[in-house]
């Protein structure tokens, strides 16, 4: 099977967000490819739901998130003449522009060795690429981090724009739901309104925002 369209039911971006005093909500964070922020997972079996806005920069592979053993990282972003794509894609008949806000669905399953992602541009739920991945194996040992494959920021980093993010078990429970904000203090980073935790860029860069107050 090279395409599939797959509606997106349970990300629901514009609901209502109530976030502790000490957080103020953003529209996004930016990473400036030198960002990565760790989350609880490692070896886990989950689906990563969000909106991203890559940038055109000097390296032509990125990865928004992930965790790097034995190509766990992603579906890599792959850049040429036609714009960004996803690498290894059947076909690659799925390009979006620098700059150009597309939804991302991955779904990561250690148990079974395999990768899928789904991507669209549209804006509307409905998944238009379909790629799936295998793997000799897919190392347990190895945290799940945002911006970034790996704990530590290499070449392939992602450079561009990350908005409210989602994670689901494989029986569609939410698990973690990671709101952009500001917390009192001028410190960015993802607050995990389910898990009730703030993450924080643990890289040498500077994370961007916009406060959705602003």
């Amino acid at each position: 099977m090279s395409m599939k369209k797959l509606v997106m039911s349970a990300l629901q971006m514009d609901e209502e967000i109530v976030l502790p005093p000490d957080y103020v909500e953003c529209y996004y964070l930016r990473s400036d490819g030198k960002c990565y922020i760790p989350t609880q997972y490692s070896g886990d079996d989950i689906i990563v739901e969000t909106v991203l806005i890559a940038e055109k920069h000097s390296s032509t592979y990125m990865v928004p998130f992930g965790a790097y053993g034995d190509y766990l990282g992603f579906a890599l972003f792959h850049y040429s003449d036609i714009g960004w794509s996803l690498s290894k894609a059947d076909g690659k008949n799925f390009s979006f522009q620098p700059y150009e806000r597309v939804q991302v669905k991955t779904k990561f399953s250690t148990s079974e060795l395999y990768i899928e992602c789904w991507m669209n541009n549209t804006l509307d739920g409905v998944y238009q690429q379909y790629h799936k991945r295998t793997a000799s194996k897919l190392q347990q040992n190895y945290g799940f981090n945002l911006f970034s494959p790996r704990a530590g920021v290499g070449a392939d980093a992602f450079v561009g724009y990350m908005e409210r993010t989602k994670i689901y078990d494989f029986s569609g429970n939410l698990i973690a739901d990671y709101i952009p904000v500001l917390r009192i203090g001028g410190t960015p980073g993802f607050y995990d309104n389910v898990g009730g935790k703030f993450w924080q860029n643990r890289g040498s860069g500077q994370l961007g925002y916009q406060l959705k107050t602003q």
